[in-house]
């Protein structure tokens, strides 16, 4: 299963198409820095269940927190996301040493 626009709208609950190009660019955006973050040859992302959550995770909380940080707010980036890279780059460490 790779994320497609349509789920990443499905688990936004977003119904119009105003923001599709946005979402668009937030899920590319993701699905580059997860890929980047782990490391793997491109094969190991494919029907990689971990990969798609960390993506629609990622890409949701673009979505969610696009506005501009503002003094005193602090924003964490989504645990999910980083336990699931966590997760990949451990087994992929172990796949490349064996």
């Amino acid at each position: 299963m790779a994320v497609s626009l349509e789920m990443l709208k499905d688990s936004l609950r977003v119904d119009d198409d105003a923001d599709d190009a946005l979402l668009t660019g937030y899920l590319d955006a993701a699905k580059s820095f997860v890929k980047n973050a782990v490391g793997a040859d491109e094969d190991y992302y494919v029907n990689n269940t971990r990969f798609d959550t960390a993506v629609l995770a990622l890409a949701s909380t673009y979505y969610t927190y696009r506005m501009t940080s503002v003094t005193g707010m602090v924003t964490t980036m989504n645990a999910t996301m980083n336990a699931l890279i966590s997760q990949m780059r451990g087994e992929v460490d172990a796949i490349e040493e064996s």
